[in-house]
């Protein structure tokens, strides 16, 4: 008897096949969207990052402001510190291509020891020689050359919101090679010699954006990280310094800008509460159509108790349904995003913890769905109808 009852049970949840479908989409929806808030949370917020890469840099900041520059001969008293193994710099260049509009993630860089300091950056001897010895050469990161078509050889003029150029206002630059981020974890960018620049730039000569700093093997990031902040303690005019471990940084601009876990925790807590209406509106009506079914089943022999938990295990298959349905959308979805747009979604890769996650709370709110419908069974009486 119990083969047939769980298959009049699949009979009556897809009688109704626009019914079942919606309800697998509604499912199946609220997953996508769970998932993708999610997974976007944890790559703003770097949870995702893959420490397997031991990204032990450390970046160095204006403490007034990340947007304030830093003296460039800082280099020389960093170097010095005992647990420093190299130091490197940067500088934003604040690059656009032709119209203020066209951004271009560009940064002058020191072109000895700054690209070999990136762990994920796949890069031959061969070409970081050929970019040192050009002095207009750059070098692109594949996801903003396929993002423009660019390849190597190709002309990149680019002007400045930043810094005032002269005698020509344009950095006329070409193409020397194309590099790959072997993770996918940094922003996309456009590197060229941090040299050029300073011979181009009118205004802010002798100053940098930031530092790279590469601790000794062994040496405490915490304990470098405050050795660097207190030789500039008192540097109260050229400029007191922040450092801290580069995903670090990237966590906090992230919350300076956009509190994007909260926004998340809310667009959750909305998406929970809408599946739970609908679901539940959902749930009773297929119930209560079905009620002079479970009428029969009680005239047959059926033990209450037991059509009731068959029912429930009915609605939740059907949710599960939906949940699966959801995950295969939500992964082929967070594929396809950091190819549509990949110099802003970056780092943005399915977490198990999260998948679980998901189908666990929709379950969950699927029982507690039921539930209205489960009462309408147990307080069924025969000859009620």
């Amino acid at each position: 008897m119990r083969p047939a009852l769980y298959l009049w049970l699949w009979r009556s949840a897809t009688y109704r096949t626009r019914r079942f479908v919606m309800i697998l989409l509604f499912v199946a929806g609220g997953v996508v969207l769970l998932q993708l808030t999610l997974t976007l949370d944890r790559a703003f917020s770097g949870q995702g990052v893959d420490t397997s890469a031991r990204d032990n840099r450390l970046l160095v900041l204006n403490k007034l402001s990340t947007q304030m520059p830093l003296p460039q001969f800082y280099q020389q008293k960093i170097g010095k510190l005992k647990d420093v193994d190299q130091v490197s710099w940067g500088v934003w260049v604040g690059a656009y291509y032709r119209h203020p509009g066209w951004y271009v993630p560009a940064i002058a860089v020191e072109d000895q020891y700054y690209l070999a300091m990136i762990p994920t950056l796949n890069i031959t001897q061969e070409l970081l020689q050929r970019w040192q010895q050009d002095r207009q050469g750059v070098l692109v990161d594949s996801r903003f050359a396929a993002q423009y078509h660019l390849k190597e050889g190709d002309r990149l003029p680019l002007s400045s919101k930043i810094w005032q150029l002269a005698p020509n206002p344009i950095l006329d630059l070409y193409v020397t090679g194309i590099v790959q981020d072997t993770k996918g974890d940094n922003p996309p960018a456009v590197w060229l010699h941090y040299d050029y620049l300073e011979n181009a730039r009118q205004n802010g000569k002798g100053l940098v954006s930031f530092f790279i700093v590469m601790p000794k093997p062994g040496a405490s990031l915490e304990a470098v990280s405050g050795e660097v902040d207190r030789l500039f303690a008192t540097e109260r005019v050229r400029g007191m310094t922040q450092t801290a471990p580069v995903r670090t940084h990237i966590k906090l601009f992230m919350k300076k800008m956009f509190d994007f876990s909260r926004v998340i925790f809310w667009v959750n807590i909305s998406l929970c509460l809408l599946l739970v209406l609908l679901l539940t509106t959902n749930f009773y009506v297929m119930t209560y159509k079905a009620l002079t079914d479970y009428e029969i089943l009680d005239y047959l022999g059926f033990c209450k108790a037991y059509v009731i938990k068959a029912v429930a295990l009915q609605l939740v298959g059907i949710t599960l349904m939906g949940a699966v349905v959801g995950v295969m959308l939500s992964l082929a979805a967070i594929q396809l995003l950091p190819k549509l747009f990949p110099s802003v979604l970056i780092g943005l890769s399915p977490c198990w913890k999260d998948y679980v996650f998901s189908i666990s709370l929709v379950l969950m709110l699927s029982l507690c769905c039921a539930v209205p419908s489960l009462f309408q069974i147990a307080r069924l009486k025969r000859g009620e109808r």
